[in-house]
C-alpha cells in the first residue's frame, strides 16, 4: 500500500458522527464520477457537499472522505462537523509516521458550505504538504445568480524532498498548477492544483467548451472550491482532495 493509501486509512478516526434522529433520511445514490461529490436526486433545492479531505483510488472503488457534511442530509452524513479545538491525529502505520492533521469543521447548508483545516502537514512520497489555516467555501444565489468560491490558506509550503515548489505566503491565483518532480524532462509523478475552483451544471459535471475540454462559465449556479488537488499519477494512481466545498443550485435531472 503507497503512502497516500495509508495516510487514507489513518484519517478515518476523524469520521463524522451519524446523522441524529430526524434529520432528512435521502438515500445516497451510486458513486458519481464527476469530482463534486455525493449529488443527490431530491426535491429539496439548493443542495451542498463538504469534506476536509477525500482519498479515491482503484477507479473510484476506494472512496473515503474525511469530516464530510451534506445539505440535504442523509444517512451517516450530517449537515454539520465540528472537530474539537486542539485535537490533532497522527497519520502514521506501524509507528511510521506521514504526518498529522488538526482541528478540522465542515458545514453544508442549503444554498452554501465550507470547510475548515487548522493544521495539515504529511509527505505523499516526494511531496510534502504543509498548510495553515486552510479555509474553503461555495455559494449559492438564492436569486439564480453564479456561484461564488473562497479560498484561503493562512500559511504553509509545497515542497518535493528539499526543495520548495510552492509557498503559501500570499493569495494563490485561481487553479494553479504544481507539477512534481518540476523537470518536465522527466515523468509526472505527482500534479496538484492550489485554489482549484470548477463551475458545474446542475448535475455537478465539470461546465465544458469546444473541444469537450473544461471552460468556466461565468453564469454557472453550481461548482466546487478545492483548496489542494492531489493528482496521483505512479506508482498507484489515486486522487487526493483537501478543503472541498460544492453547491448546486438547481433541481438534478432525474437519473
Amino acid at each position: 500500500m503507497t503512502p497516500t493509501l495509508v495516510a487514507a486509512a489513518a484519517l478515518l478516526a476523524l469520521a463524522a458522527p451519524a446523522v441524529p434522529a430526524g434529520a432528512a433520511g435521502n438515500e445516497p445514490p451510486p458513486a458519481s464520477p464527476y469530482n463534486w461529490g455525493t449529488v443527490l436526486d431530491t426535491d429539496d433545492v439548493p443542495q451542498s457537499n463538504s469534506w476536509a479531505m477525500r482519498v479515491t483510488a482503484n477507479g473510484d472503488a476506494d472512496d473515503i472522505r474525511l469530516a464530510e457534511t451534506h445539505s440535504p442530509a442523509y444517512e451517516g452524513v450530517p449537515e454539520e462537523f465540528a472537530g474539537a479545538t486542539g485535537t490533532r491525529v497522527e497519520i502514521e502505520e506501524d509507528d511510521e509516521s506521514f504526518g498529522h492533521i488538526a482541528d478540522v469543521s465542515t458545514t453544508a447548508r442549503p444554498n452554501a458550505a465550507t470547510a475548515a483545516v487548522g493544521d495539515l502537514a504529511f509527505r505523499l512520497g516526494r511531496l510534502g504538504i504543509d498548510v495553515r489555516g486552510l479555509r474553503t467555501g461555495a455559494t449559492a444565489s438564492p436569486g439564480g445568480g453564479p456561484v461564488a468560491f473562497t479560498s484561503a490558506l493562512a500559511g504553509g509550503r509545497l515542497t518535493s524532498g528539499k526543495k520548495q515548489l510552492y509557498a503559501f505566503d500570499r493569495p494563490v491565483p485561481v487553479n494553479t498548477g504544481v507539477r512534481v518532480p518540476a523537470d518536465p524532462r522527466k515523468p509526472a509523478e505527482l500534479l496538484v492544483t492550489v485554489n482549484e475552483q470548477i463551475t458545474t451544471d446542475g448535475q455537478g459535471r465539470p461546465t465544458m467548451g469546444p473541444g469537450g475540454r473544461y471552460l468556466r462559465d461565468p453564469a454557472a449556479t453550481g461548482g466546487y472550491v478545492n483548496a489542494l488537488h492531489v493528482t496521483i499519477l505512479s506508482p498507484e494512481p489515486a486522487e487526493m482532495t483537501i478543503g472541498h466545498a460544492a453547491v448546486l443550485a438547481g433541481r438534478p435531472a432525474t437519473r
